[in-house]
């Protein structure tokens, strides 16, 4: 199976090899920020973790798309 990189990320990848950074985990980064903090989601699943996911986006007050993709 071919693995393909588009070129950016190649791009970047070179320049950070060439630096001696060989860390291949994501780099935190500037961007939108969170919609919510994941401790409200943790604290909401360490009380009842059979909540649905309606229910944890209504409790939330954030869409349920959102939170499947946590």
């Amino acid at each position: 199976m071919a693995c393909f990189i588009k070129q950016p990320a190649k791009i970047k990848l070179i320049k950070r090899f060439k630096n001696n950074d060989f860390d291949m985990n994501d780099k935190e980064r500037p961007g939108q920020p969170k919609k919510f903090e994941e401790r409200e989601l943790e604290t909401l699943l360490q009380e009842n973790s059979c909540q649905m996911l309606k229910k944890l986006s209504e409790t939330l007050n954030i869409h349920k798309l959102t939170l499947a993709n946590v």
